[in-house]
Parts: C-alpha cells; structure tokens; sequence
C-alpha cells in the first residue's frame, strides 16, 4: 500500500511546529519520508507562471533573517533544486508557513495533485524487494540470465548507500560533545562552551552586568539599575541540560581569544554594529559565522529592532519592560533554542 502526500502541506506543518527536517544529498527528510529538493510545488510566484520547489521554499524559510545580498549568495551555493523566492513573494510566503495563515492565492489547486508525493508502505517495499531478489540467489544465476536487465539493482544498491550515507550523518557527534570530549582539555575541569555577551548593556539589552542574572536564574536586571562591583574575567554557571550538568563560561572580551576559545564559543548576543565582530575569524562571512555560533539579540517588546539586526541569521528575544513575572518566559525561549542548537553537528563549511 502507498499514501500520498502534499509538499506544501508538509512544510507548513513542520515549519509552523518547529518539527525538524534534515538536508542531506540533495534531498529534504521529514522524518522518514524523502523529498528531492528539485521537487516542484503548487506555489506559483506572483511574476511568473512557473513553480517554486520546495528546497527553495524551505531554503527561505531557513535564511529569511539575512539581508537581501546574503541570501541570494547563499541561495546561489545551495546546489541544484533551490532559486531565490522572489521579493514580492516573501511576505506571504512566511506569513503561510510561520505566520498561521491557513490560506494563500498563490498555491494554485489545480497542479496539487500533480506534486504529490507517493510514500510505499514498508510491506510492501520489502515484498518488492524480496520478489527482485529471489532470481539472484547464486552468481551462477546471475550469469545465466544475460538478458536480464540489473539497472534496478543498481538503484537499489545506491540508494541503500545514500540511507546509510544519512544515517551516520545524522548520528554525527553533537557540537556539545565536541567540545566536552574534545582536545581543549583543562586540568582541573572539562572544556566548557563559551557565550558572548557585549560589554555594555543598552535598555532592554543583555550584557556582561546583567548576563548571569538572566541566563542564570531568568530574572532581567536593565543595565542602568545594575549596581555593585562586577567582576573581572569569564564568568561561569552550571546549567542542566538533559539530565547533565554543564559549566557555562561568559566573554564580554574576546580580543585574547585562541582557537581553542573559538572551538568552544556557542552562542553570541548581538547589538547591531557590525564593528562588535571586529578581529574576529569570521568578521567578513557573518552567514557562516551564525552558523557556527547560535546568534540572539534581546530587547523590549515596546522597543525598535535595530536595523542591522534584521538582516542577521540571529534568534530575536523580545522582554517585557515591566513585567518581570515574563522573564523566565523568555530565559526558556532562550535555552531551548541554544539546547536545539548544540545538540545538532557542529557546522563545517565546504
């Protein structure tokens, strides 16, 4: 037996529930189901009449933070299956997927039968592949059959390396691991992941003053009513993460920064000026930077975003300016999304 499933339906579902979806060899994965990203949806852009894969409404989606410029650069390194979602098409895309529109013009109902995805039941794959392998039982019967065409063994056989292909992929050593097992071992403890935060704080925003109040205990101090004397050097913090205790370090400095420095830093906090990542490895690639290290930015809800902000791959934290009651809210925003992050492969650029 086999289903049929609608591309567009499933992206929506997993986009607008945060569900996972791995890209590995060209293809999307949600869950056990494969999907080329070359596939074509019923999406038709608004200035063509042609339609828009679903790698690149999912390659959207991904990088809708970056500017204009980043993303067609990115998009135009992607590979074979994704082209850039045209800019009169953008809102309404991520309105569809993210927003909680349940309707669109632009999906047209006529082609959707025809981008249907067919998923074989695993029965009746294995029935198949029983039925394939019967007649090769022995090499001899392999030669007595010269007109026989293997080509679909081959395609099975190439297809069985690409699953295993993707399952070690998957399975690869989280960047936390890493960095807890890796060569930067101290002497009296393990390495620790290292957050960045900016030396001076702006109302709504996080830094070194106010950093382990938040991360910490989840308790937003503004940096104007932070009082007493802080101290010099990494700041350090234990938090729980899937029944382990970490050690966190947090850097307002990364000017004697060493590699091994760099190798544990998971996440930074932004403010907006490009000059905070002067000197840094990454200064001019800041698309490979957020994807080495988790970006956020923290302001008040009733505050502008800075513009430079919106056109970073960084993860927005938006407080209350007066009910504090909410901050542990947004500390648990924070740490499932930092958690998210450093449970997947640390990032290796090509």
């Amino acid at each position: 037996m086999s289903t049929h499933h609608d591309p567009i339906s499933l992206l929506k579902d997993y986009m607008s529930n945060s569900k996972k979806i791995d890209s590995v060899g060209g293809k999307l994965y949600f869950n056990n189901l494969e999907i080329p990203l070359t596939h074509l949806t019923a999406w038709k852009p608004k200035q063509s009449g042609k339609q828009y894969s679903i790698g690149s409404l999912w390659f959207f989606l991904q990088n809708s933070g970056l500017n204009k410029g980043d993303y067609a650069r990115a998009a135009s390194k992607a590979g074979a299956g994704v082209e850039m979602v045209s800019i009169p098409d953008r809102s309404e895309v991520l309105a569809y997927f993210q927003g909680g529109k349940d309707t669109t013009d632009c999906i047209d109902e006529e082609l959707r039968a025809s981008t249907l995805i067919e998923k074989v039941a695993e029965e009746t794959k294995n029935a198949s592949r029983e039925a394939l392998e019967r007649p090769l039982c022995t090499k001899e019967s392999l030669l007595q059959t010269p007109s026989v065409s293997y080509k679909y063994l081959l395609t099975y056989c190439k297809d069985n390396l690409k699953h295993k292909k993707r399952q070690r992929e998957i399975s690869a050593t989280s960047l936390l691991e890493e960095i807890l097992s890796g060569p930067d071992n101290h002497p009296e403890h393990q390495p620790r992941p290292i957050i960045i935060v900016p030396s001076a704080g702006t109302p709504g925003g996080i830094c070194y003053a106010n950093a382990l109040e938040f991360l910490e205990k989840g308790n937003y101090v503004d940096p104007n009513n932070v009082t007493g004397i802080m101290p010099s050097g990494p700041l350090c913090f234990n938090k729980k993460i899937k029944g382990r205790m970490i050690t966190f370090e947090v850097y307002d400095q990364t000017l004697g920064f060493s590699k091994a420095h760099w190798r544990r830093a998971v996440a930074v906090f932004v403010q907006g000026p490009r000059y905070q990542f002067k000197d840094w490895p990454l200064a001019n690639d800041l698309i490979t930077l957020f994807l080495t290290m988790r970006g956020f930015y923290l302001n008040y809800q009733d505050s502008p975003i800075e513009e430079n902000v919106k056109k970073l791959y960084v993860k927005i934290l938006q407080i209350s300016r007066n009910k504090r009651h909410l901050d542990k809210t947004i500390q648990h925003e924070f740490w499932c999304d930092l958690e998210k992050f450093i449970f997947s492969p640390r990032y290796k650029s090509k």
